[in-house]
């Protein structure tokens, strides 16, 4: 009896021994098994990617990059900025009224209700068909609402003009027709060239500095080429 208790013991004890290697290879084996990347795909999707922080402004934005959002990708300049900034916004208003240009881009009529922007700045060009363009420079910062307005008629410069007898007018070689005239010729502020003709006269030419709402009144006298009167 002695024998066989013996026995059953030994038997148990290689069974039991057997099944742990075996549970001891299975938990090894499992830890060396390569894990696809495809399978990890939707936990890093929900982790946050950390991206270079710094302000990019328009001017200076990469024509495109390559990110890591959890599969690499090109994305475009305008969508960089967009991840890497806070926007700031632009009210434009003109008197009477104008189609705006921001950086030679089209962007409507006024009035513009905060029109979204890339911190930077930006080339503002008004137009409207009876006056010429007004051209303004902004800059525009993050969480900043600005308002940008202009008045046609504040902003440029009136010249009054008439010859004796008469002329053909060039204003920067620009042909504006006959003189006199009883209404006023706009003009954007700085320098402008005045030309006066006449078939049998000597050409008058000068050159003129206007400024930013400064009226203007010149009578010229083409029979001897002398101003008559100018005023401001």
């Amino acid at each position: 009896m002695i024998a066989i208790g013996a026995t059953l013991v030994f038997v148990i004890a290689i069974i039991i021994g057997t099944d742990l290697r075996n549970i001891h290879k299975e938990q090894t084996d499992s830890r060396d098994i390569p894990v696809s990347i495809e399978s990890i795909t939707d936990i890093e999707r929900g982790t946050a990617q950390k991206v270079n922080s710094e302000i990019v402004e328009p001017d200076s934005i990469p024509e495109s990059v390559t990110v890591m959002t959890g599969t690499s990708g090109e994305i475009t300049n305008t969508e960089l900025a967009t991840s890497l900034t806070k926007h700031g916004y632009l009210k434009i208003i003109a008197e009477p009224w104008a189609e705006v240009y921001l950086n030679d881009k089209r962007i409507g009529l006024t009035p513009i209700n905060e029109k979204e922007l890339i911190p930077g700045t930006y080339d503002v060009t008004f137009k409207h068909e009876f006056y010429p363009n007004l051209n303004k420079r902004i800059e525009v910062a993050a969480l900043e609402v600005k308002t940008l307005k202009v008045v046609f008629t504040e902003e440029l410069s009136r010249l009054y003009i008439s010859a004796l007898p008469w002329a053909y007018l060039y204003i920067d070689m620009d042909s504006l027709g006959l003189l006199p005239r009883i209404d006023p010729i706009w003009l954007s502020p700085g320098e402008h060239q005045i030309l006066l003709t006449h078939p049998e006269m000597t050409d008058w030419e000068d050159r003129m500095l206007f400024e930013s709402g400064e009226l203007v009144n010149l009578k010229v006298d083409l029979s001897n080429g002398m101003k008559i009167a100018t005023s401001n």
